[in-house]
């Protein structure tokens, strides 16, 4: 059982597809991690991504797959983790994630 219920967005889905097989399978194992202990696990280096904060109340996540990858996420009242994108180092740049 899972301690943190994730839901994958449609566009982390999109988002994943274009990564290589090995990328993805590192992706999934990260997602375990996180729903079986915390997305404060110390090999996520998980941090808040910084963002212009009046477009939207949602606190944005970024935690690390390797030293390429990265999870951006954020979570509701009710503690359920919404993976929203997964990409390079840089995705949190990209303003769809800026506007989410």
């Amino acid at each position: 059982m899972s301690l943190y219920p994730v839901h994958l967005t449609a566009r982390f889905k999109k988002d994943i597809k274009k990564l290589s097989a090995q990328n993805q399978r590192l992706v999934l194992k990260t997602i375990n991690i996180i729903k079986e202990n915390s997305p404060d696990y110390p090999s996520l280096k998980t941090r808040k991504v910084t963002r212009d904060s009046r477009k939207s109340r949602k606190q944005l996540y970024e935690s690390r797959v390797n030293d390429d990858i990265r999870l951006v996420w954020h979570f509701n009242d009710d503690r359920i983790i919404f993976m929203i994108r997964v990409g390079h180092h840089d995705i949190e740049k990209l303003r769809k994630v800026q506007d989410y």
